[in-house]
């Protein structure tokens, strides 16, 4: 009788704990998820100098979020130069592991510009809205379509970009930022100011970040019309369009390009065995180009 009453005790117990699982998926699934979501970047929009919008949201649980026509803008963006970022899709799951070492860890994938950005995101546990890690890789992503940023920085570049890039922020501030990149975009068009658009082969690229610096260790420019090296930082600022360049440039320049150029020109500096060597300094949008004295 004690074995019977003991298995019965049993059977009521799970019987008690299925109705409590069902019960919490049941209200899940009734809870207006995507409204809260539409409600978080409505209160985002209000608390950020940034709006965001997105045209469709859907959440799958446990946490999956989809977000469809995304687009983030900075208030009066026209006036320091941040893009308006559009965004086809954004994909985002926890990654439950990262609790144990009081991190907020979330995987994305974004689909933008007809390529794709993915990679890893932790967020500070007891402060979310604070950045501490960021792993991505980017593949395809046309860069002609980056228009406002290239109308600020009065340049043009396209071309496919795939890179990778990893990031540690402390303190939500620009000045703690370190980690490294490279980048590599594959054929395209490169337009500075006025002057007649260069064509390249590949541009590939890697550097660091510290200090509040993007330290550029190698840019490489490689194509029939033109040959280049660049070397330089990039001190940053907040308006991405303020942020102050720094580099040392060597060009070569192909006979394609020079005709081309036609009377242009005769204003570049005499191009030597080791190629045209430049100085560039100024604030992104407002660059001096100057021949480097040897």
């Amino acid at each position: 009788m004690t074995k019977q009453r003991e298995i019965a005790q049993k059977h009521v117990w799970l019987l008690l704990l299925y109705g409590a699982i069902a019960f919490f998926i049941f209200c899940i699934a009734l809870f207006p998820k995507e409204e809260a979501v539409r409600q978080v970047l409505y209160l985002l929009s209000q608390r950020l100098n940034y709006t965001f919008s997105a045209k469709e949201i859907h959440v799958t649980f446990p946490g999956r979020l989809e977000l469809k026509n995304l687009s983030i803008a900075r208030k009066n963006s026209r006036a320091d130069g941040f893009p308006c970022l559009k965004i086809d899709t954004v994909r985002i799951k926890p990654k439950f592991s990262q609790l144990f070492f009081k991190k907020l860890g979330l995987f994305f994938n974004l689909q933008l510009y007809q390529g794709t950005l993915e990679g890893i995101a932790s967020f500070d546990l007891l402060r979310p809205r604070y950045l501490r890690e960021l792993d991505c890789l980017s593949r395809g992503i046309h860069l002609a379509n980056l228009k406002q940023i290239y109308e600020s920085l009065n340049a043009h570049i396209n071309g496919e970009l795939s890179g990778q890039a990893t990031i540690k922020l402390e303190k939500n501030d620009i000045e703690t930022l370190t980690g490294d990149y490279r980048f590599e975009v594959s054929p395209g068009e490169i337009q500075v100011m006025s002057f007649p658009g260069i064509n390249f082969q590949q541009i590939k690229g890697e550097g660091s970040l510290s200090q509040g610096k993007i330290k550029i260790q190698s840019v490489s420019i490689l194509g029939d019309e033109l040959q280049g090296q660049i070397t330089g930082d990039v001190r940053l600022d907040k308006d991405i369009a303020r942020s102050y360049l720094k580099a040392r440039v060597s060009l070569n320049l192909g006979q394609e390009l020079k005709e081309k150029l036609g009377p242009l020109a005769a204003f570049l500096p005499k191009q030597e065995k080791g190629g045209i060597q430049l100085n560039i300094r100024g604030n992104l949008n407002h660059l001096s180009f100057m021949p480097t004295t040897m």
